[in-house]
């Protein structure tokens, strides 16, 4: 009796082991509700180019000039007593002894670096 209880709950597992897993949005065995197989299982995802897109607004604040400073251009040079002048978040101009135009917010930047 023992034996064939046993044999019973094997033949069970390995039944159940051999059915064909479900897929994702598919149904059961990868197959529409019609019998047919699904079309969409068949068809490559359209990739995501931009998952992250930025949320980088540019600050909308005064025009503003650092000027006195020691200035490091990016390109490798030492600009001594410069001046930095940015607008709408952005660099417009860098350079020594740069007239500040009308309007822009000054900072003395001497003895600090840039």
């Amino acid at each position: 009796m023992m034996r064939s209880v046993a044999a019973a709950i094997a033949a069970a597992l390995l039944l159940a082991s051999c059915t064909t897993p479900n897929r994702v949005g598919t149904g059961s065995g990868g197959e529409s509700g019609s019998g047919r197989p699904s079309t969409t299982a068949n068809r490559p995802a359209t990739p995501n180019l931009d998952p992250y897109p930025s949320t980088y607004r540019p600050y909308a604040g005064v025009p503003t000039a650092l000027v006195g400073g020691i200035v490091f251009d990016g390109e490798g040079n030492r600009i001594e007593n410069g001046t930095v002048l940015i607008r709408d978040g952005r660099i417009e101009a860098v350079g020594a002894g740069l007239a500040v135009p009308e309007g822009y917010q000054r900072i003395d930047a001497t003895g600090r670096y840039v």
